[in-house]
């Protein structure tokens, strides 16, 4: 299979920037709103940020269960609706653009030395 991201986009200003980093790797990289039904084959997924928390009441949300098992990595709320999903406490610090995660089923993110408790912002 050819190497190629999905960037979900949640609105982030980041988005773009994280698109030509991977470009920049040589490896193949798409973005499509949070919405998007995905219907490609892809290497794995990417969720952006957002100016939401998933505490919002019309924060974005999406159904992991589409991905079919392909890597997902989160970047700021992209971070907090992985976390979300696997039913970890997510609570906003002192600063709003940071949320603390403190997950009980995050044993696959432990085994790669990412602690239980991390800050994400």
């Amino acid at each position: 299979m050819e190497e190629k991201i999905l960037i979900l986009d949640f609105g982030s200003q980041y988005t773009q920037l994280i698109a030509r980093r991977i470009r920049e790797l040589n490896i193949y990289c798409e973005i499509f709103p949070f919405n998007k039904i995905i219907t490609s084959e892809y290497f794995g997924i990417i969720l952006s940020g957002s100016p939401y928390s998933v505490h919002d009441k019309d924060s974005p949300k999406i159904e992991f269960e589409k991905f079919n098992d392909l890597p997902v990595l989160g970047i700021c709320y992209g971070a907090q609706l992985i976390a979300n999903f696997n039913n970890s406490v997510i609570e906003n610090l002192f600063n709003p653009t940071i949320s603390l995660i403190n997950g009980s089923s995050l044993s696959s993110l432990i085994k790669y030395g990412i602690t239980r408790s991390f800050a994400v912002k």
